[in-house]
């Protein structure tokens, strides 16, 4: 029996009815861009793993895709250059990718579905899902799974499952399930788990010692000498290799804009997927801040267009965060604070002391960042009190002067909708200046988000040349749109008209008429085959076509025509001559 086809977690297909919502956001989006002066460009899908590896810092590089060559040839090359682990620590990664799996299903494991949780599902769940068992060597990949299942069975029955179900018997599934999928709950019940995991396993776990000799497991370095390829993170960095490898054919400043999918090796969930599509507006070659501000311009444009005017608009500048960072006493730690603070949405405010802290930094100085950071309020008097916060600062203090130009740059109707937001920190390495997100109230993730990038192209070879840019998160911004049904209803439709196909004389008036139809600009089909009349009225519904043209025979030998509309149900008969003027004359 074949298996049932299916695509890789963390990717969609499209239904025709989707496919033309998502192009009725990169329209709206492009026409807009175009508006404000900007020009289309494409990159490749993949490009080479050097010139994406360290660009994002650690965090984006575990997430990029690496491409693996195929063939002897690299196989033999990885296996000259990767490390080799011992197995306790595969055991302790893949335990942990499983445990936030089981974890999130708690729900779906309740006691009614306990016994059907077996060592056998763990298993085919490691070979299938897990992505370290899926690194290691094929000759050993099942000789683990089959060595982890019952360990990780075990110990989810008797300390997981028990610890977290029955010992909270006062709440219900749903509530339990809430309970535990809170972001500080979960992250306590995963590092309980593990530190009880190997506390409990030690001498099962020693046992396989000697095996790991055996096992090689890729970290960087198999992306590097394995793989010369990576598939795009995001469009940024290609952006500027793109400008560096074609500067002599482009006129600077360079305005572009570019709609193309990218990919992400993150945990699927809602707004989140492993691929999924950007829409990049970037000006390099400029370091006037009035593009912050047209930047800003063209959001709002956007996503009023789309229906969404009542976006969050927010804004901060990585100079203010540095600054801030010094009056701290934590300059050296200035990025470790910035992905911290960019978590803040997730893990909360403790979740953010608790990283850093973690992390090396003092404490002293992490209660001086969370107490600034907490500044609000309207943006002039929230900078005048910054300034006030980080005597001394000259970097802070020119991020506020660059926060303070921008506002000023805008329309007021625009400026009434940005607001300053000091926790915004966007955790990537290349931003300099500028910070700028978009949030919905109705959405729980950013569908917009950019920066300054004062020297992207120079890791290129290209120096001092500035850009600014934000991505239009298209597949965040569709789930949003479909949740309030911002969608016309007229998207359904590929065809305005349809004619039904009477027989083989009547089909050619049909197709005579479709053509002048196509040539005025209007989209028309013509029903392939002689079926009955309900099944192509049934097409055309389907569809969500406009105007139906009736063509029988009577019509045919008299030229005339019946055109029924499908939204009012009224009908018409005219001359066929007629038929152009009368479906513009409905259109307009």
């Amino acid at each position: 029996m074949a298996n049932k086809p299916s695509i890789p977690k963390g990717t969609r297909d499209f239904l025709p009815v989707q496919s033309l919502r998502r192009q009725y956001i990169f329209d709206t989006a492009r026409k807009v861009f175009q508006q404000f002066g900007y020009v289309p460009i494409e990159t490749p899908a993949m490009e080479l793993s050097e010139t994406l590896l360290g660009k994002y810092g650690d965090e984006g590089d575990k997430l990029i895709f690496q491409v693996l060559d195929s063939g002897e040839k690299p196989i033999k090359a990885s296996q000259q250059k990767l490390s080799k682990i011992n197995l306790k620590e595969v055991f302790r990664e893949v335990t942990k990718e499983l445990i936030i799996e089981l974890v999130e299903n708690l729900e779906d494991f309740g006691s009614n579905q306990s016994l059907e949780f077996s060592e056998g599902l763990i298993e085919q769940w490691l070979l299938e899902k897990s992505s370290l068992i899926g690194l290691l060597d094929k000759g050993i990949q099942n000789d683990v799974a089959s060595s982890l299942a019952p360990l990780i069975y075990d110990f989810y029955i008797n300390s997981i499952y028990y610890k977290w179900r029955h010992g909270r018997a006062d709440q219900s599934r749903v509530e339990f399930f809430n309970y535990v999928t809170n972001p500080p709950v979960r992250k306590r019940l995963i590092e309980e788990s593990l530190t009880s995991f190997e506390r409990k396993y030690t001498s099962e776990l020693s046992k396989y010692e000697d095996l790991s000799r055996d096992i090689i497991i890729g970290r960087k370095e198999l992306y590097t000498s394995a793989s010369e390829k990576a598939l795009r993170y995001d469009l940024t960095v290609p952006l500027a290799r793109f400008v560096v490898q074609n500067q002599n054919e482009l006129s600077f400043p360079f305005k572009r804009y570019q709609i193309q999918p990218v990919w992400r090796a993150d945990r699927p969930q809602k707004g989140r997927y492993r691929e999924f599509y950007q829409c990049d507006v970037d000006v390099i070659g400029s370091d006037s801040l009035l593009n912050e501000a047209e930047l800003l311009c063209i959001i709002d444009e956007v996503f009023t267009n789309l229906g969404l005017s009542d976006v969050r608009i927010r804004i901060n500048n990585r100079k203010i965060l540095s600054g801030i960072a010094a009056s701290a006493g934590i300059s050296e730690h200035f990025q470790t604070m910035t992905v911290a603070i960019d978590k803040l949405d997730k893990i909360g405010v403790d979740g953010v002391k608790e990283e850093m802290l973690r992390n090396g930094l003092p404490e002293a100085g992490v209660k001086k960042v969370l107490n600034l950071i907490k500044l609000k309020g309207e943006a002039t008097g929230t900078l005048k009190m910054l300034a006030g916060a980080v005597v001394g600062s000259e970097e802070a203090y020119k991020g506020i002067d660059e926060v303070k130009s921008v506002l000023k740059a805008l329309p007021e109707a625009v400026r009434e909708k940005v607001e300053l937001d000091l926790t915004l920190a966007r955790g990537l390495n290349y931003y300099t200046g500028a910070i700028i997100e978009v949030g919905h109230d109705d959405f729980p993730s950013s569908i917009c988000g950019g920066g300054r990038y004062d020297d992207l192209t120079g890791i290129f070879g290209l120096n001092d040349m500035s850009g600014v840019g934000v991505s239009f998160g298209a597949d965040r911004i569709y789930d949003l749109m479909e949740e309030k049904n911002l969608f016309p209803e007229t998207l359904k439709a590929a065809s305005q008209v349809l004619f039904v196909n009477f027989g083989k004389e009547e089909v050619m008036s049909a197709i005579r008429l479709a053509a002048d139809l196509r040539t005025e600009g209007l989209s028309a089909e013509v029903y392939p085959d002689e079926a009955k009349m309900k099944k192509q009225m049934k097409y055309a519904n389907d569809k969500g076509v406009r105007f139906v043209v009736i063509i029988g025979e009577e019509e045919h030998r008299a030229k005339t025509a019946t055109v029924k509309d499908m939204l009012s149900g009224e009908q018409d008969a005219l001359n066929q001559k007629d038929l152009v003027s009368f479906i513009n004359d409905k259109l307009s």
